[in-house]
């Protein structure tokens, strides 16, 4: 490109950058002279002079200006000799232009005199460039640099000063430089972000997986008193989709991790629990023992009616391996807790009753009951009567052989004291 005044607006030379600066001219005595066929030199990093693209263009009164291009301020070090062929003396001048770190890079979507639209993945906050430079590297007009004065972050516009010599196109190749002169935006919109709170909608998806938490770097520690509490969960936020399967083990909670204290009053109610939410497959083996149940815990109040029916309960469920030595005692069941309703049609048949349960029974009866220890006095007054013995409760078949012939002669003796008894 000609000389340009429009690059003369950066603070300072950029590396790669066009570059425009004054030049005074003195005479031998120090006086401002104006020079004639001025012939400018440069050397690159300590190479030898040559003859830069632009020559310095003379305004008056010992006074001119000239723009360097892009490639003469692709260097660290410059050294320019701006010589005439009569009138005023050399002078010399030394320029370095600066790397500066770039902080975002792209394609421009569209350019103006005095703006240029940044890709769309720019940052979406305003004024998040300012005081940045932005040079064009590439594409519609390569190595012009604009400091940028202002940005939009809805739009991705960003304003610079001065105008553009070119406007930059959509095929404009930039770079966004770091300055001192830039206010630190990253630093101050976090800041801002985390003083009124990160919403959700502002962290992508999957920016914090587990691989970005160090293992122990959240612990109980990491939580104030009363820091996750109901009011600070959203409605549905932990839901059975969320959580993976096998995620809760034994082994992810400590001992007496959830006891009573733990659990406020009503906590546990069946709208709790889905459907089949606990079976058997997801309780361990003795998980659930008589050490873990305070006493008290189970009473009539703490079922639904109908929450233990036969649907309820596994085949084989209730074994007597399932019931500690005297765990259901008088003392256990309230009176009439037992009726005749309280057992389904052959809820308890032959089936159910071991081979040698009657022998037993009988045994035991035997013992607890001596000599003489059933006698009329033992029966009040009616106590046994037809309407207490049901049809065919006693039936031939429950009798032993010699039964009949036994309880004949038991009758005949019977008949013979009574008949004695009234001839007295």
């Amino acid at each position: 490109m000609a000389n340009s005044i429009t690059h003369a607006g950066l603070p300072f030379p950029v590396y790669g950058a066009l570059y425009s600066m004054g030049v005074p001219f003195l005479d031998a005595d120090g006086d401002p002279t104006d020079q004639t066929t001025p012939d400018t030199e440069i050397s690159l990093d300590g190479g030898a002079f040559g003859d830069t693209t632009n020559e310095v263009a003379v305004v008056t009164v010992g006074f001119g200006w000239i723009t360097f291009t892009a490639a003469e301020m692709t260097c660290d070090l410059a050294m320019v000799a701006f010589k005439c062929t009569s009138g005023p003396k050399t002078t010399c001048a030394v320029l370095q232009p600066r790397r500066l770190p770039t902080c975002a890079a792209g394609t421009a979507t569209a350019g103006a005199a005095g703006t240029i639209t940044l890709a769309a993945g720019s940052s979406a906050v305003d004024d998040f460039y300012n005081g940045k430079i932005i040079r064009v590297n590439s594409g519609t007009g390569p190595g012009q640099a604009r400091m940028i004065t202002d940005y939009v972050g809805a739009t991705k516009v960003a304003s610079v000063a001065p105008n553009w010599e070119t406007n930059p196109g959509n095929d404009s190749v930039y770079e966004i430089l770091s300055t001192e002169l830039a206010p630190n935006k990253l630093v101050d919109e976090t800041r801002l972000a985390l003083a009124a709170g990160v919403a959700v909608t502002s962290i992508g998806n999957d920016v914090i997986t587990a691989a970005s938490i160090n293992t122990g770097a959240i612990s109980a520690d990491a939580f104030a008193a009363n820091a996750i509490v109901s009011a600070t969960l959203a409605d549905d936020c932990i839901a059975a989709a969320k959580i993976a399967t096998g995620a809760f083990t034994a082994d992810a909670f400590a001992a007496d991790a959830i006891v009573a204290a733990t659990l406020a009053t009503g906590v546990l109610t069946a709208d709790a629990f889905a459907a089949n939410a606990i079976v058997s497959a997801t309780l361990a083996d003795d998980c659930i023992a008589a050490a873990k149940i305070a006493t008290g815990a189970l009473t009539a109040d703490a079922f639904a009616a109908d929450a233990i029916v036969a649907a309820t309960l596994a085949t084989g469920v209730l074994t007597a391996d399932a019931f500690a030595a005297d765990a259901i005692v008088a003392a256990t069941l309230a009176t009439g807790a037992l009726t005749a309703d309280a057992f389904a049609a052959d809820s308890i048949a032959a089936a159910a009753i071991k081979a040698d349960t009657v022998t037993k029974i009988q045994a035991g009866l035997s013992a607890s009951i001596g000599t003489g220890g059933i006698t009329s006095a033992s029966f009040a007054t009616g106590a046994i009567t037809a309407d207490a013995i049901a049809a065919d409760a006693i039936a031939a078949s429950e009798l032993a052989a010699t039964a009949a012939s036994e309880i004949g002669e038991q009758a005949s003796d019977l008949r013979l004291k009574w008949q004695s008894t009234q001839l007295t």
